[in-house]
């Protein structure tokens, strides 16, 4: 048998999924209650069967959800009633919040209705009979959902707080520097780095200058103090998908912990570590710029993991860079040399590209740049990449390797 061990299991409703597949088709499959053990029993040949292929939730969930923020009433046929998409959660998550949801079980149909077409007493969408009047949806187990869930918070009343959803979405930073108290700062000229995204510690060690002060020296205690704080923030408060950028700084202005207030006699000090959200924009006009993360990578073969876009060995990806672009160049950043000792290695190795003209891998060599000219052969007609990294000789207990980020520019459609 064939035997899994998993520290941390996550969308454990797909677990489930693919255990009723490989059963259905002869496989023997067992997975133990915390889903952090499975044994799998090979078998030499599979049953055939005859399926209709169960609706997607994703799909669901977008017209359940337009029919919740407008004035409209409508029938989903055909949703999987099978109780092995984690997204079902969504009919439960939106019924506490005063959704109008009908779903019959037998019958496979789900009835929305919205607004002035909901029933006297529901329809109104707020978090007023919650705990603590917030809505907390952990979204681990249906990962696919945050976009739906995102839409609908936008429209109800109240607070929605999405848990434990993805690491840092992009992965690069800016060091600024020191700004004075209402000083400003341009931006233009500045060089960004590619990160580990989910070395909260690497990272966090890197912005604040860590090792680039001499060990035990004033400085260097310092930096580590300031490295920590920001560290335990990354991983706090950043463990979660997000739009737009965090700027973070240090501050030890006079009189800063004022507010403060303690009981018995105490000397009041510190860093005062400070936050704020900066809109950024990933389109101007017509023009868009997108990380090829932005979607999970599709894993064709070998072992990808994708909280942290490391594998070990070889492994071939395929990116969707949306369909909603002309792209006009693509670029494969790489992991800046200052993360290295971090707890992840850089790539280094052959990327080979899949040409669709010709029906084969091409080994790229040393080339990170396409023009759109020279990126067409390699985009499928829905705009996937196909890349297959083959890493050089590793030692014989490596640490995880970041592969090279692709990210693209163009024109939207």
């Amino acid at each position: 048998p064939i035997k899994l061990e998993l520290s941390n299991p996550k969308e454990t409703p797909y677990l489930t999924m693919t255990q009723k597949w490989l059963e259905k088709v002869g496989v023997k499959c067992q997975i133990s209650e915390d889903f952090k053990h499975i044994e799998v029993t090979p078998c030499k040949s599979f049953k055939g069967f005859d399926v209709t292929i169960p609706s997607d939730w994703e799909g669901v969930a977008f017209p359940l959800i337009a029919a919740l923020i407008t004035d409209s009433k409508i029938t989903i046929e055909n949703v999987d009633s099978s109780g092995t998409q984690g997204d079902d959660a969504l009919v439960e998550i939106l019924q506490s919040i005063g959704g109008d949801i009908i779903w019959e079980k037998d019958e496979e149909t789900l009835t929305v209705a919205g607004g002035k077409c909901s029933k006297d007493g529901i329809g109104r969408l707020s978090t007023e009979n919650l705990p603590n009047g917030e809505l907390h949806v952990n979204i681990s187990g249906f990962p696919d959902a945050v976009c739906a869930i995102s839409a609908i918070a936008c429209f109800t009343e109240g607070t929605v707080v999405i848990e434990d959803a993805a690491v840092l979405l992009y992965g690069r930073v800016v060091r600024l520097g020191d700004i004075p108290a209402g000083g400003e700062l341009d931006l233009e000229g500045l060089s960004s780095v590619v990160t580990p995204t989910a070395d909260s510690a690497a990272v966090a060690d890197y912005i604040t200058g860590l090792h680039e002060f001499e060990p035990d020296s004033p400085a260097y205690i310092d930096a580590l103090k300031r490295s920590r704080f920001l560290g335990n923030y990354m991983q706090e408060s950043l463990e979660a998908y997000y739009s737009g950028a965090r700027l973070v700084g240090f501050s030890r202005e006079d009189g800063m912990f004022s507010d403060f207030q303690i009981s018995i006699p105490a000397e009041v000090s510190g860093t005062l570590l400070k936050v704020c959200f900066a809109d950024s924009e990933f389109r101007k006009g017509r023009q868009i710029w997108r990380n090829g993360l932005s979607y999970d990578p599709s894993v064709i073969s070998g072992e990808y993991d994708t909280a942290s876009n490391t594998s070990h060995g070889s492994v071939v990806l395929e990116y969707n860079l949306g369909t909603d672009v002309n792209i006009t160049s693509l670029g494969f950043t790489e992991m800046d040399t200052a993360f290295e000792n971090g707890q992840y290695t850089g790539f280094r190795g052959q990327i080979s590209l899949y040409n669709y003209q010709k029906g084969n891998y091409e080994y790229i060599r040393e080339k990170r740049s396409f023009s759109a000219a020279e990126i067409r052969p390699y985009l499928s007609p829905a705009n996937t990449l196909m890349a297959r990294y083959l890493p050089d000789d590793m030692p014989a207990s490596p640490k995880p390797v970041f592969l090279p980020v692709p990210n693209i520019t163009g024109v939207e459609r």
